[in-house]
């Protein structure tokens, strides 16, 4: 029967980013491989990419990946965990997907798999639960390749479930590689197997394994709003949960919040003053200026016939608190020439915001001046 060549494994990554207890709706990265062998080419195929396609469908709303491998005589990767981000896209990819030629055994292509998906450059994410689910007519008759296989899943963190289309006489083996008899589910034909699509996937989200990294927590409750009427902030907070002091820290706010409004306020709001403002420029340069700051009454402002700020919106103090030049007299002006004599000069000098020169005493080669009142 063609059905006897037929194997499809499923490998998920689950990915836990929000939630310390995985719930149905949790996201994680799913890896699909499928037996696409020279006898399943007709009716069967196009039941696993049914089933396919309809557990699919129940990852989603959520940020989960999908990548699909198939084999034949040799397993190929169809598409990886980072090429596709909506299930619309995924769906099709499903669709398009293309039959590996010859026949080949369960065994190496879950070791295959195992290698190449569960690889950062596949669109392996860090910190993530990593999960299997083989849906197989094929049974892997080898004990010690089971044990070698399980293994490699201990090593990745996997945790393995196995829907076994190859009888009661694949189980043994299958325990094995799950390590716990309550994850190989016996499947009788292809109808129970498209009815199990929504329990597949509620199982799997439900039993997620441990990662080397912290858990979010889920989101507590919203808090009540801020303020009973106006607008407001509700506020609600999560925590890293650690199974080990060694994991990672989470990565991920620990709390949020949202403005919220119950009701417009009706009672009187009284003012208060924000915050004072900077000083602004002296009036003067010297002999004692002015400088003023101002405040606002907006902290809240007065509503409802709520009472005004009390005090003055602004502020008032003293700045340039210096004698300016002295008042206007006559001044002995002096300078050194090129020769090295000093010359000296009395004139009447008007002050005023700086001093006046008069014009007869700036000469061109004057090196420096001074003033000394007489």
């Amino acid at each position: 029967m063609a059905a006897k060549h037929f194997a499809a494994v499923v490998m998920f990554l689950i990915v836990c980013q929000d939630l310390a207890i995985a719930n149905p709706g949790d996201d994680f990265d799913l890896v699909i491989l499928f037996e696409s062998s020279d006898d399943s080419r007709s009716t069967n195929f196009v039941e696993e990419k049914r089933f396919l396609s309809r557990l699919v469908r129940q990852m989603f709303p959520s940020n989960n990946r999908i990548a699909l491998y198939t084999f034949g005589k040799s397993t190929y990767s169809q598409f990886s965990l980072d090429m596709y981000s909506t299930p619309q896209d995924i769906l099709q990819a499903i669709q398009y997907m293309w039959f590996s030629t010859g026949n080949g055994a369960l065994a190496p292509a879950i070791n295959f798999t195992i290698a190449d998906a569960f690889q950062s450059t596949g669109g392996d994410r860090e910190c993530t639960a990593n999960s299997m689910l083989i849906v197989t007519h094929s049974a892997i008759i080898d004990s010690d390749q089971a044990l070698t296989l399980a293994e490699q899943l201990v090593d990745k963190m996997v945790t393995t479930f196995i829907l076994n289309m190859a009888g009661p006489s694949a189980n043994l083996n299958f325990e094995t590689l799950t390590n716990d008899s309550s994850r190989v589910i016996d499947i009788a034909n292809w109808t129970v197997l498209q009815n199990m699509s929504l329990s597949v996937a509620n199982s799997l989200k439900s039993d997620v394994g441990s990662t080397d990294c912290g858990r979010l927590t889920q989101w507590q409750p919203w808090t009540g709003c801020s303020r009973t009427c106006g607008y407001g902030f509700t506020f609600r907070t999560r925590q890293c949960q650690k199974e080990n002091p060694s994991d990672k820290d989470c990565m991920g706010d620990f709390s949020e919040n949202k403005p919220c409004f119950l009701t417009a306020c009706t009672d009187p709001i009284d003012g208060n003053w924000a915050f004072w403002g900077n000083w602004g420029s002296c009036s003067k340069t010297c002999g004692t200026g002015l400088q003023q700051r101002a405040r606002s009454c907006t902290l809240p402002a007065p509503a409802n016939g709520g009472k005004a700020c009390p005090g003055n919106n602004t502020q008032t103090k003293t700045c340039a608190d210096y004698d300016c030049p002295r008042d206007s007299g006559t001044y002995k002006c002096s300078t050194e020439t090129e020769a090295g004599i000093t010359e000296s000069r009395e004139a009447d000098v008007e002050i005023k915001a700086e001093v006046v020169i008069p014009a007869d005493l700036q000469f061109p080669n004057w090196k420096r001046f001074h003033q000394d009142v007489l």
